[in-house]
C-alpha cells in the first residue's frame, strides 16, 4: 500500500511542477517575422517573444507557422490554442480573442506605397500626408491589400466603403511581397502596409528608388498592438502572465532597440520620443 502512495505522491509532483506551455503563431510577414534560419531570431516580433520568454522561464514557449491569410481563422478557432504577438482590437475580434491590457509592440502607423511617378502624377510630394479615402473614392486607385488584416477602425472603414474591384487581394505565403512586386509590376497603385515593412521589401528587392511612402491623414501617427490568444480559459491564463511580462520588458533597453531594428531611419527620433512617453504611462505591474 505504502507503494501506491508513493507512486500517486510523484505523479500528482510532475503534474504541479509540469511546465505551462504558451504555442505562437508565427507568419510571413518580414520584418516582423523571418522563416529562415538564419534571419529566425531578427524579426521585430519574434524578437519581442524571445524577451518575454526571457522574464517567463518556467513557461514553454513553441511555435508554429502559418500563412498571415490564415491567422485570424486559426486564432480564433476554439478548438485550437494559440496566441500571437501583435494585434490591432476590433470589435469583432473581441468576441473571439482574448487580449492583453498592455500594449506588446508601438510603431508608426499604417502607411501607402506607390511608384514614384505615381506619385508625381497625383503631385504629392515626399513626406507628406495623403488621404486615403481620396486615393480610393476620388482618385479611383486600386489597391493592394493582405487579407484579413486590420488596420485599425478608420482606415478598415474606408476600405470597406471602396468597390471590390479597387481590391486587390492576395492569400497564401509572402503576401505583402508579393504585392510590392505587383506595384512596382504596375498592375495596382498603392500598397497598404507600415513603413518598416514597405521600406525592408523595397530594399530587399533594390526598388527603394522607384517607390515612394506617405503616412496617412485618417491614421494615427502610431500604432500599438496587443498579443491575442484562443478566447478560452487557458488562453486567459496565458493573457495574465504576458501582461505581467510586458510590463517588464517595458523597461529593457533590448526592448526599444527591438521596435527600431527595421524602421527607417526618418522615423527614429519622434517615435523613440513617443516609446518613452507610452511605456512611463504604462500601468504599474500586478
Amino acid at each position: 500500500m505504502k507503494w501506491l502512495f508513493s507512486l500517486l505522491f510523484i505523479l500528482s509532483s510532475s503534474v504541479s511542477l509540469a511546465k505551462k506551455q504558451i504555442n505562437w503563431l508565427i507568419i510571413d510577414f518580414p520584418p516582423y517575422y523571418f522563416n529562415t534560419d538564419d534571419k529566425k531570431l531578427l524579426g521585430r516580433d519574434r524578437s519581442v517573444i524571445a524577451l518575454l520568454q526571457q522574464q517567463l522561464p518556467n513557461v514553454d514557449f513553441t511555435y508554429q507557422t502559418i500563412p498571415g491569410s490564415r491567422l485570424i481563422h486559426d486564432l480564433t478557432n476554439p478548438s485550437n490554442q494559440f496566441c500571437f504577438l501583435s494585434l490591432y482590437k476590433t470589435p469583432e475580434r473581441l468576441q473571439k480573442i482574448v487580449f492583453t491590457q498592455t500594449s506588446s509592440t508601438f510603431g508608426m502607423a499604417p502607411t501607402v506605397m506607390m511608384l514614384k511617378e505615381k506619385a508625381v502624377k497625383l503631385n504629392l510630394m515626399s513626406h507628406t500626408h495623403v488621404s486615403l479615402k481620396k486615393l480610393l473614392i476620388i482618385d479611383q486607385l486600386t489597391l493592394g491589400l493582405s487579407p484579413n488584416r486590420s488596420f485599425g477602425n478608420n482606415l478598415d472603414v474606408i476600405i470597406n466603403q471602396a468597390i471590390s474591384a479597387q481590391i486587390i487581394n492576395r492569400a497564401g505565403m509572402d503576401i505583402l511581397e508579393n504585392l510590392v512586386m505587383m506595384l512596382h509590376k504596375e498592375r495596382l497603385d498603392i500598397v497598404l502596409g507600415y513603413p518598416d515593412e514597405e521600406m525592408y521589401l523595397a530594399q530587399k528587392h533594390l526598388i527603394n528608388e522607384d517607390l515612394r511612402i506617405f503616412q496617412l491623414d485618417e491614421a494615427p501617427t502610431y500604432s500599438r498592438g496587443y498579443i491575442g490568444c484562443t478566447n478560452t480559459p487557458k488562453g486567459a491564463e496565458h493573457i495574465a502572465l504576458l501582461d505581467n511580462a510586458l510590463l517588464n520588458i517595458y523597461q529593457t533597453d533590448d526592448y526599444q532597440r527591438v521596435l527600431t531594428r527595421w524602421l527607417p531611419p526618418l522615423f527614429h527620433q519622434q517615435f523613440n520620443e513617443f516609446l518613452l512617453k507610452a511605456t512611463r504611462t504604462a500601468p504599474t505591474k500586478q
